[in-house]
C-alpha cells in the first residue's frame, strides 16, 4: 500500500524511519506497511552509503530481493570514522552532526539502539589574529533585522518570485539588501562552513530557508557516541543476507521491457525489476543509459555540484589547554576549530576538528604529508589556546579528491530552480536518492529521507 505524498512527508517529520510499522520506535502515528509490489520482486541499489544501505534496508523488511552495487572498496559513502588505538578516541572525517529537528535520523539510531549525544558549545571567533572570546560575540541588530525581512519576503514570494530570486547568489543579495560588508565577511566566514562553498556561489532562493535555520552558522547538536560510522555498521549487520558487489562501478544501465540490466566495470551482469541509484547526481555521467536520460536531466547532472571540504583530525597532547567546548570561526585556513570535550584526561590526550571549506580546501589538499605537521601547527599557533599544544597524529581527508565522490555534500549555485525535482524523477524503472535530494540536503537527515521516497516510488 502507498503513501501519498501528503501521508508520507507528514509521517516523515515526525520521526517515523521506514515505510513499515515499528513498534518499538515511540512514533505519533503508524505507517502503512509496505508489502513488495507483484511486478517487482528485485531491487538492485547503486551506492552503499547511508542513503544507499536504508533503501535495502526498507526494501529487505518489505520482503524484496536486493542487491547493492559499490564502486569504492569500502561501504559507508560519505561516513568516515577513525579511532586512535591507544586513546580509543573518534574523529569524524566525514558526516557527523544531527539536529534537533532531524527526527528521522534520531528515529533510526534509536531503533538501531545507536547511543547519541547532545553537544553544546562556546562560539569564539577569530578574524586575522584577533580572537573574540564567546561571550562577546554579539549579534548585529541590523544585520538580523534585515535577515529577517529577507525570511518574511521570501514566505510570501510566488513561485515565478523565488525563480527570479535563484538567478542571485546570497552574498550579492543580502548587499542590496543593505548588509553591510563587514557583516557579509562574517555571514560568509560562518556559512561557508554550512553550505561547504562561499555564500557568493550559493542560490539565494536555496540559502534562505538554511540561514532561518542554522542562525548561528555551524550547528551543534547531536552526534553518534560512539562514532557515525556505527549506523553504517549496524545497517551493514541488518543487512548480511543480501548480495554485496564492492569495488566495481557500474558502467551501464539498460531499462528494457520488464527489467533493469546493470553492467559493471568487471563485466558483470546484474538483472532486476526496478533498480535505485544512491549516488551523488554528479557521478550520474560516469553510466550509459539505454535508453538516454532525457535533455532536462541531463542539464541537471551537469548544474549539480558538491562543496569541497577538508575535515582533519588532529590527536594532541596536553588536554588542559583545551577548553571542552571549543569551537573557533576563523578566517583562516581553517574555518571551524573545535574540541567538544573528545578527551581522554588519562592519557592526557584529545582530538581537535578541523574544516576548511571551497578554495580554502582545495589549498588543504595539496600539502604533501611530510608538510602537513608543520601545515596544521601553524595554522593553530595563531589560536593562543592552542599555540602550546604537541600534535602527535594528523589525518586529512580532502573530499573532493576521493574517487567516485568527488565532492562532499551537495550546493545548489546559482539558476538551479527546480533542479531538485528534475533529478529526483524517475527514468523508467532507474530510482534516484541521496543526499542531494532530500530536504535538510548536506546531512544524514536528507539521505534518508531521499531513500525513503525512493523506495516508496517503487
Amino acid at each position: 500500500m502507498k503513501l501519498n505524498r501528503f501521508e508520507f512527508f507528514k509521517n516523515a517529520a515526525i520521526g517515523i524511519t521506514a515505510v513499515t510499522a515499528i513498534d518499538k520506535l515511540t512514533a505519533q502515528a503508524v505507517v502503512p506497511e509496505k508489502k513488495a509490489s507483484p511486478t517487482i520482486k528485485k531491487v538492485t541499489i547503486v551506492g552503499g552509503g547511508l542513503s544507499g544501505l536504508y533503501c535495502a534496508y526498507l526494501l529487505k523488511n518489505a520482503g524484496y530481493e536486493v542487491t547493492i552495487i559499490e564502486a569504492k572498496n569500502r561501504i559507508g559513502g560519505r561516513i568516515l570514522s577513525v579511532i586512535d588505538e591507544e586513546s580509543r578516541l573518534t574523529a569524524e572525517l566525514g558526516g557527523e552532526w544531527i539536529q534537533e529537528n532531524h527526527s528521522t535520523i534520531k528515529s533510526l539510531c534509536k531503533e538501531l539502539e545507536i547511543e547519541l549525544k547532545a553537544y553544546s558549545t562556546a562560539r569564539d571567533i577569530l578574524i586575522g589574529d584577533k580572537l573574540i572570546e564567546s561571550n562577546m560575540v554579539k549579534p548585529n541588530p541590523e544585520t538580523k533585522e534585515i535577515l529577517k525581512r529577507v525570511l518574511s519576503l521570501y514566505e510570501k514570494m510566488s513561485p515565478e518570485k523565488k525563480q527570479g530570486l535563484d538567478k542571485l547568489d546570497i552574498y550579492s543579495f543580502l548587499k542590496y539588501q543593505g548588509v553591510a560588508e563587514e557583516e557579509l565577511y562574517l555571514l560568509d566566514m560562518k556559512y561557508s562552513v554550512v553550505f561547504g562553498e562561499s555564500i557568493r556561489t550559493v542560490s539565494a532562493e536555496k540559502a534562505i530557508g538554511i540561514f532561518e535555520t542554522y542562525e548561528n552558522g555551524f550547528p551543534f547538536q547531536y552526534k553518534m557516541q560512539a562514532g557515525s560510522e556505527k549506523i553504517i555498521e549496524a545497517l551493514k549487520n541488518k543487512l548480511k543476507t543480501i548480495s554485496f558487489i564492492i569495488a566495481d562501478p557500474v558502467t551501464s544501465i539498460e531499462d528494457a521491457a520488464n527489467s533493469v540490466k546493470l553492467k559493471t566495470k568487471s563485466g558483470r551482469e546484474i538483472i532486476s525489476d526496478a533498480c535505485i541509484l544512491a549516488i551523488p547526481s554528479t557521478q550520474l555521467n560516469t553510466i550509459k543509459f539505454l535508453p538516454e536520460l532525457p535533455k532536462d536531466k541531463k542539464l541537471a547532472i551537469l548544474q549539480s555540484r558538491l562543496s569541497r571540504i577538508t575535515k582533519a583530525s588532529v590527536l594532541y597532547k596536553g588536554v588542559d589547554y583545551v577548553r571542552d567546548k571549543l569551537y573557533v570561526q576563523s578566517d583562516g585556513i581553517f574555518q571551524s576549530v573545535y574540541s567538544n570535550a573528545n578527551k581522554n584526561k588519562l592519557l592526557g590526550k584529545g582530538i581537535l576538528t578541523l574544516v576548511a571549506t571551497g578554495d580554502r580546501s582545495d589549498v588543504c589538499s595539496k600539502i604533501s604529508g611530510e608538510f602537513q605537521n608543520t601545515f596544521v601547527k601553524s595554522s593553530l599557533d595563531n589560536i593562543e589556546l592552542l599555540s602550546t599544544l604537541k600534535l602527535e597524529k594528523i589525518q586529512i581527508k580532502a573530499w573532493q579528491n576521493e574517487p567516485y565522490i568527488e565532492g562532499a555534500t551537495s550546493v545548489y549555485s546559482t539558476g538551479t530552480f527546480d533542479i531538485k525535482s528534475i533529478l529526483k524523477r524517475n527514468h523508467g524503472r532507474v530510482h534516484f536518492a541521496g543526499e542531494q535530494l532530500g530536504n535538510h540536503n548536506g546531512t544524514m537527515e536528507a539521505a534518508l529521507l531521499s531513500a525513503i521516497e525512493a523506495v516508496n516510488g517503487l
